[in-house]
């Protein structure tokens, strides 16, 4: 089954959406922040990640800009939740290499796992 990293500071959204996943077969990890997520990805290998955007110490535009210019990570979807709807935040996580924004407020975990089942299924099918 996939692997899944959520890159979330807040830990009560982290939780809710590890155990949406986790129901579902998927195995995941959680990092706080941008750095921890560098690290955890250099022995987890996540399938996707689902990232924040705005967190303390590397925020999600930041750790999409490095993974996307890594040999070994660039090919990594990565999905971001915010709650930021402005225009700018968002065309500048898809920019840097996001495959999809969702805003937090709009999706329950059921949703966002529903979501990331398709975008693994059509990138398993290239």
């Amino acid at each position: 089954m996939a692997k899944i990293l959520i890159v979330e500071d807040d830990t009560v959204i982290a939780n809710l959406f590890k155990s949406a996943f986790t129901r579902e077969g998927y195995e995941v990890e959680l990092a706080l922040d941008g750095l921890e997520a560098l690290e955890k990805i250099k022995t987890i290998k996540p399938t996707m990640i689902l990232s924040d955007i705005m967190m303390p110490r590397m925020d999600g535009i930041e750790l999409i800009k490095h993974l996307k210019a890594k040999k070994y990570t660039k090919n990594i979807p990565i999905v971001v939740m915010s709650n930021l709807a402005k225009e700018e935040s968002v065309n500048e996580a898809l920019k840097a290499g996001a495959i999809k924004h969702i805003v937090k407020q709009d999706f329950g975990p059921h949703e966002v796992v529903n979501i990331v089942k398709e975008i693994i299924a059509k990138s398993s099918d290239r």
